[in-house]
């Protein structure tokens, strides 16, 4: 049941925590390259993006608790992700130029607005 798992983000590392199970499902590791502030899942619960506060992106497959898309280095430091209610658009907003916002296509994994 993908609502059953917490994600918990730290310096560089992630874990996936199930709530029923108490006990951590999957260690990621040493995943990003900094801090991991900012994380926003799908409503469908299917992904798992996480930012860090280097500016790296990545995607998760919860279900098959591995990274299906590493979009790089998108800004120079990310404050925040949020994704549109339909699961269509990742936004990301930078702290350079006053709060530089980057749009995503979820499904295609494509940057379409900068």
């Amino acid at each position: 049941d993908y609502a059953d798992n917490l994600f918990i983000g730290g310096y560089k590392n992630l874990m996936q925590w199930s709530v029923s199970q108490g006990e951590v499902t999957k260690d990621y590791g040493q995943i990003m390259a900094g801090d991991i502030p900012p994380m926003v899942q799908t409503s469908d619960k299917k992904y798992l993006f996480v930012s860090d506060i280097s500016g790296y992106l990545k995607q998760i497959d919860v279900k098959k608790q591995k990274v299906v898309r590493d979009y790089g280095n998108i800004h120079d430091d990310i404050r925040s992700i949020t994704i549109t209610s339909d699961d269509k658009y990742l936004l990301t907003c930078g702290c350079e130029h006053n709060g530089h916002v980057k749009q995503f296509s979820v499904r295609h994994g494509k940057m379409i607005k900068d």
